[in-house]
């Protein structure tokens, strides 16, 4: 599916500005979750049309999520394995 941020990207260069980046990382963040929000208020007749389960479904968006430190890991190791 294209998006109309797809779109405009398509004219960005190599140097384009962090502010216009971070502004992009978060239209795709948005679009990501409008995205998973649609197909979890799916009924399930729904998304069998379209050849999913539910439970398929929810492991791949799940998929999406960042994962939790445990407990004994320090932030800073955390924000260096994520960031």
């Amino acid at each position: 599916m294209t998006t109309k941020t797809d779109t405009a990207r398509t004219s960005m260069s190599s140097k384009t500005s962090f502010w216009l980046r971070a502004l992009n990382w978060v239209a795709d963040r948005d679009a990501a979750y409008r995205s998973a929000q649609k197909l979890r208020s799916m009924p399930d007749e729904r998304l069998e049309d379209m050849g999913i389960t539910r439970e398929q479904t929810e492991m791949k968006l799940d998929q999406r999520k960042p994962r939790k430190a445990r407990s004994n890991t320090s932030h800073k190791l955390v924000a260096h394995k994520f960031g």
